[in-house]
């Protein structure tokens, strides 16, 4: 009994370390439904989201570009209102670096079927760990 209280316990331990590193970030927007909008604005909102992970420290701990947990985001836009509202889905992928190999173990591969939104075009994306600023900051600080 006291083995599994133990291996539970160094598992959780270490597993809470592995939330806290940062990140080598690539994003892909697209809204197959949306024909009205400006392309920029996809493009826009992919680098502020690519900014947000690859340039914010959330550790203060330094990492090789190796050792960096690699993050793939796909966010389909189903619903926006022509300025700054945004819905739709987000795919979340995961795979972290298996350590002196090159191959990388998936860590999480998940769909956020309902993500809602406001962005203003060419604007960074704000986060404050311990108070709300929008949505958009608090999902994706959420997802690191």
């Amino acid at each position: 009994m006291r083995k599994i209280v133990l291996s539970t316990l160094l598992t959780g331990l270490l597993a809470g370390g592995v939330l806290a590193q940062e990140f080598n970030c690539q994003v892909q927007v697209q809204a197959p439904q949306i024909s009205n909008a400006d392309p920029r604005i996809w493009k826009s909102l992919e680098l502020a989201i690519v900014e947000f992970y690859n340039t914010r420290r959330f550790t203060n701990y330094n990492y090789a570009p190796q050792e960096r947990i690699d993050i793939n985001l796909l966010l389909t836009v189903n619903d926006f209102n022509g300025t700054d509202y945004f819905r739709g889905t987000l795919q979340v992928i995961y795979a972290r670096p298996i350590f002196n190999t090159d191959y990388n173990s998936p860590v999480i591969d998940l769909v956020d079927n309902f993500v809602e939104f406001r962005f203003l075009e060419n604007t960074q994306i704000e986060f404050t760990p311990d108070r709300f600023q929008n949505n958009l900051s608090s999902l994706l600080g959420f997802y690191a």
